[in-house]
């Protein structure tokens, strides 16, 4: 007799008619034979024992009674006491309970000495007995979850689970499933509170093999309809399903088997609303792992996900973007699934424009919303009358309908030569589809062949750029520009060309020759509206400024970053308020290091108190204190708030006390007494004090809709005056004309803000790796030493402590265009007029690979390393992504300068409390450098970063990149500090 553990596998319908509802399991389903659950090796071993199992002599023979739920009794009890004998009965229910109460007590010796007495049953009594303990186990000895030891498990600590994974360790297996009807009735109603996954072993031991038995699951269904119970299908699809497997790809054989079993009695899992929601919504792009979601894989090998209801995933999919309508990119749909489906076919397929070239949801073999992004923005480009807020309405079963070509049809935006400036701005997120491509006029035509064109010469995103310009009325136009831009490129390679018309035109004209083409190219890289300025001006007034630039060059300013003086210096120039001071400059020889920071601040504020001779300059603050003293004593409190805060803090980038963590800066005895009271009176000399409030719009303070008369009147003044007088710093001094000065208070904001600056750049040098460090987790290796290109030193980390600021080149660089030519020659980043600022991340032993983000190919990302870092250097930091941008003035959310070690720990807080948005910190340094050893005036790496544990596992870009800085590779072995720290590997 064969066992029901074969049973369950073979399903012989020989004598049975099948309902048109009930299928058996699908045991052919493609399945991962090296991955098995540890339920499946214990039953799968034993199959072929219990085939080969003689007869038992005595065994009782099992009785039939027919009623109208499948031909046999579908109580337990009422089936003991027709089968067994009542001796027989008495012994399963002793047994049984016996069992059970061992089981939970975890005595050992006890169930042993059960498990043989079971062995030594015959069949049918022993099989009578597990049921009886399989429903005792349901019943009187369930567990209340507060019983549950977490530490066990929390489900494999049940009752049920106990019993099943002790049958299995014991080889105790069922001959058949009669009368489990209830207890797997039981058993389901139970799982909205007790989600178990589908590797709990109850499921292998009998309630998969009850729903796929044809008379067991009409018995099933018989049972729910007497008790008049509907199972909670939301949550087992949510709970039981979705949640358990949408983390790794696993053995999906059980799950196969309970979805079959489910439809059995009447509950299909792949066809229901809820179920298609969760699975769309848990469908997660990982940064870490762009091209897969393991959720989708296991339910397509469960054939959860089918060629039925793809169509219907896809038009989730669309309709949960609708309701955000915008390009999160974040759920997707894999390309694997489904491969012969009608969708699958068509995104497979599709290609759409961006900044980045032409791509196609085939690059990563994911379907996600910025794909259907696409088709969104061209329809609200072309059709702003009407709301487009139920966008899903324009597809069915996951692909456009013509419905959504006839709103694009006959559009003038598509069409018309004057409209062709529009286009352009779509094509940084269009669909290319044949019935688009179609639509087009002649000059659209033509611009998509241009940006094609753009697209080959690896600069997309300098196109869409330049095309972006308001001026464009036609193509003639666009092509006209265009080949300025290349006139203009070939001078200042990879320049961001984004609304930079004049710039081009200013080249064009030949202003950069008149200017000198070192210092137009300084302003073509800082991008702050001074080349726009300098285009307006005639050739005499820009020979002007170059003489000034000639004279300010000599003074090394701003330590030495020409590309920011000469923008300041522009700037500066334009407001018309410097030239006698430039003039007088051309006449002195060399300034003083108090000078020249003066001279930085008049070109950093644009001379805003009108500084005109060198001896005003050498007097700066003092100057400055006495011009604003109008200002300090206006009726007006805003006007006073601007000049006390620029007596403060007169070099004001952005930033000021607010921006550090004083805290920790103050438990390491950083701050004097003196430095407390600047802090403690920069604070109350806040205009939110007085009752102003911050324009983001004007970047000014300015009075609320409502205003209170004493922010004009005098009053709120008088008040300001008076928290002055009361500081500490308010220490009047006279001077040999007998005028009392308040000397502590002129520039203390800022000097206190360098001091701390300086001691948090000191900190971070000391912390920063030692590459020379020796000693325990470090190896020092050389590779290619007999390369014609020369050997490359590798210092391999394999568990020593360590805190490095790296930079990521990879895909999605912030200019595509600068990526590519990077990869193929390293010296454009020296080059390059790109972002004043490098980004990097600060990553140590416990957080060493949170860092790296989706479209970071290990084969072909570079990970530049800093290990020192310059004075000033350092230009902002958070502890999470702070969206750095730097200009002139660096802008970045969330910044607080803290200690290497301070802003570690904030890093670690913030992670562990929104682990999904802030997986990383960032760290902004000054890519401008007067260092020895800087090419071009460019900062230089001090090492190459690879993670993984042997040097095959560096590429070849970072071996290239090595060699052309000429430092080493530091090679992280991620799986070692895994193992030391126990951190999360990403």
């Amino acid at each position: 007799m064969e066992s029901a553990q074969q049973e369950s596998n073979s399903y012989d319908l020989s004598n049975d008619k099948q309902d048109d509802d009930w299928a058996p399991a699908n045991t052919s389903a493609e399945i991962d034979l090296s991955d098995l659950s540890s339920i499946w090796l214990k039953l799968g071993g034993l199959a072929t024992a219990f085939t080969d199992r003689p007869k038992e002599e005595n065994q009782t023979e099992q009785v039939e009674l027919s009623d109208d739920q499948g031909g046999s009794i579908s109580s337990l009890d009422d089936l003991i006491a027709a089968t067994l004998t009542p001796e027989q009965q008495q012994e399963t229910r002793e047994v049984a309970t016996e069992l059970i109460e061992a089981i939970i007590e975890d005595e050992e010796l006890a169930s042993k000495e059960l498990a043989d007495k079971l062995m030594a049953m015959e069949q049918t009594t022993r099989d009578y007995t597990i049921k009886q303990a399989l429903d005792l186990s349901q019943n009187e000895y369930a567990r209340e979850p507060d019983e549950l030891d977490a530490e066990v498990g929390y489900f494999g600590d049940m009752t049920i689970n106990r019993v099943t994974d002790f049958m299995t360790d014991h080889r105790l297996f069922l001959e058949n499933y009669d009368g489990l009807a209830e207890t797997t009735v039981l058993f389901l109603e139970k799982l909205p509170d007790f989600p178990m996954s589908v590797d709990e072993p109850s499921y292998a031991y009998f309630v998969n093999g009850v729903l796929n038995d044809e008379k067991m699951s009409k018995q099933v269904k018989s049972v729910l309809k007497k008790r008049k119970y509907e199972l909670d299908v939301s949550t087992i699809s949510q709970s039981v399903i979705i949640d358990k497997f949408k983390s790794e790809l696993r053995d999906t054989r059980n799950l196969a088997d309970f979805a079959k079993g489910l439809k059995n009695i009447g509950y299909d899992i792949a066809s229901n609303d809820t179920f298609i929601e969760d699975c769309v919504d848990n469908s997660v792009i990982d940064d870490f792992h762009p091209d897969a979601i393991p959720l989708q894989d296991n339910l397509y090998r469960a054939r959860l996900i089918n060629d039925d209801n793809i169509g219907r995933l896809y038009d989730q999919l669309i309709k949960e973007y609708s309701k955000c309508g915008s390009r999160r990119g974040m759920n997707g749909i894999s390309l694997s699934l489904c491969p012969d489906s009608k969708a699958t076919r068509y995104w497979r397929q599709f290609q759409m424009t961006s900044q980045i070239g032409i791509i196609s949801p085939s690059d990563h073999g994911i379907t996600s919303e910025l794909h259907i992004h696409s088709f969104r923005d061209l329809l609200d480009c072309v059709d702003q009358k009407y709301s487009n807020k139920d966008f899903s309405k324009f597809f069915e079963d996951g692909i456009p309908s013509q419905q959504y070509y006839d709103r694009l049809q006959s559009s003038p935006l598509l069409t018309n030569d004057e409209e062709v400036g529009k286009f352009i701005s779509c094509l940084g997120d269009m669909p290319l589809t044949p019935e688009i491509y179609n639509m087009l006029g002649q000059s659209q035509t033509k611009a998509l062949d241009m940006y094609k064109e753009w697209c080959k010469k690896g600069a997309p995103s300098t196109f869409l750029g330049l095309a972006s310009q308001h001026s464009i009325t036609g193509i003639d136009y666009l092509i006209d520009l265009i080949h300025k831009a290349d006139s203009f490129l070939g001078k200042y390679p990879l320049a961001n060309l984004a609304h930079r018309e004049s710039v081009i035109n200013a080249h064009a004209q030949g202003k950069d020759s008149i200017l000198g083409e070192e210092y137009f190219g300084d302003l073509v890289l800082y991008n702050c509206r001074a080349d726009q300025m300098l285009s307006t001006m005639d050739d005499e007034s820009i020979e002007v400024v170059r003489r000034h630039l000639d004279t300010l060059s000599r003074f090394n300013l701003f330590d030495g970053d020409r590309a920011r003086m000469v923008n300041y210096a522009v700037l500066t120039e334009y407001s018309g308020r410097v030239g006698p001071l430039f003039d007088e400059l051309a006449t002195v020889d060399e300034l003083d290091e108090a000078t020249r920071n003066s001279l930085n601040l008049v070109l950093r504020t644009r001379n805003k108190f009108g500084i005109k001779t060198v001896e005003e300059l050498k007097n700066y603050r003092a100057v400055i204190a006495e011009r604003a003293t109008g200002d300090l004593v206006s009726n007006y409190v805003g006007d006073a708030c601007r000049a006390i805060s620029f007596i403060m803090l007169s070099d004001f980038d952005g930033y000021d006390l607010s921006c550090f963590d004083l805290d920790t800066l103050g438990r390491r005895h950083v701050l004097s007494p003196d430095d407390v009271a600047v802090i403690n009176l920069f604070c109350q000399i806040s205009p939110i004090n007085f009752g102003l409030k911050y324009d983001d719009w004007r970047d000014m303070y300015i009075p609320p809709d409502r205003p209170k008369k004493e922010i004009s009147n005098g009053e709120a003044t008088e008040k300001l005056l008076r928290i002055i007088a009361d500081s500490p710093l308010c220490v009047p001094v006279e001077d040999e004309s007998g005028v009392a000065k308040i000397t502590k208070i002129e520039g203390s904001a800022s000097d206190l803000i360098s001091k701390l600056r300086h001691y948090i750049i000191d900190d971070w040098n000391k912390s920063l790796i030692d590459l020379e460090a020796t000693g325990e987790g470090i190896e020092h290796l050389t590779i290619e030493e007999g390369s014609s290109d020369g050997a490359i030193e590798v210092v391999k980390l394999t568990g020593a402590p360590f805190k490095m600021l790296s930079h990521t080149i990879y895909g999605q660089y912030i200019n595509p265009d600068v990526y590519r030519a990077l990869l193929k020659d390293p010296s454009i980043w020296n080059t390059a007029q790109g972002s004043a600022t490098i980004s990097t991340s600060c990553i140590d032993e416990k957080h060493y690979s949170n860092y790296l983000r989706v479209g970071s190919d290990e084969a072909s990302r570079v990970l530049l390393g800093f290990n020192h870092i310059q004075p000033g250097g350092i230009v902002a930091m958070a502890p999470n992504d702070g969206y750095l941008r730097g200009s002139l003035k660096t802008e970045m959310g969330g910044v607080e300068f803290n200690t290497c070690d301070g802003l570690m720990h904030r890093f670690d807080q913030v992670k562990r409390l929104h682990s999904k948005y802030y997986s990383y910190n960032e760290v902004g340094l000054s890519r401008m450098s007067s260092e020895p050893g800087a090419r071009n005036g460019r900062l230089q790496p001090s090492h190459i970063i690879v993670h993984g544990s042997s040097t095959d596992d560096i590429n070849e870009n970072s071996k290239k990149f090595a060699r052309y800085f000429g430092v080493p590779i530091t090679l992280i072995d991620d799986k070692a500090y895994y193992r030391k720290y126990n951190a999360k590997s990403s």
